[in-house]
């Protein structure tokens, strides 16, 4: 494409006739997939969580504490000190063996320690590989 001779534009230095042509005409469409559930929703909607949780006559943990816990060891990849965890989820130092106690009521089935505090050894584990198979939600 010829540039007209006269006075200089902005876009003189462009060469239009090869930008065109090396454009595709239709912008290419990513291969999106639906955002899936994560495993602590399937977790939380499974039959078998609500069924131990149903076990829990006195005092069951709340969804919504079961998943602060849960995704707090699962971004850090499965276990904190207890002061970390402390730190990361807000939550009293007092009340930390008491809220992981009574998690444990659910998540830990038939002796599998799913969910572990250790005082000695300093840490809050979860053992997530565990617990996607014990409530079958690999």
């Amino acid at each position: 494409m010829a540039v007209p001779s006269g006075q200089p534009t902005l876009f003189d230095h462009l060469d239009l006739e090869e930008e065109l042509e090396t454009k595709p005409t239709k912008p290419a469409i990513k291969d999106v997939k639906p955002a899936g559930k994560s495993w602590i929703d399937r977790l939380l909607a499974s039959q078998a969580f609500q069924d131990q949780k149903a076990r829990i006559k006195r005092h069951p943990p709340q969804d919504s504490v079961i998943r602060q816990v849960l995704e707090t060891l699962d971004a850090a990849g499965g276990f904190l000190t207890p002061g970390a965890f402390v730190k990361e989820t807000n939550m009293p130092a007092a009340r930390l063996d008491q809220v992981i106690a009574n998690i444990r009521r659910v998540l830990n089935v038939d002796g599998y320690e799913i969910l572990v505090i250790d005082r000695t050894e300093n840490k809050v584990q979860l053992n997530i590989a565990k617990l996607k198979r014990q409530f079958d939600i690999e």
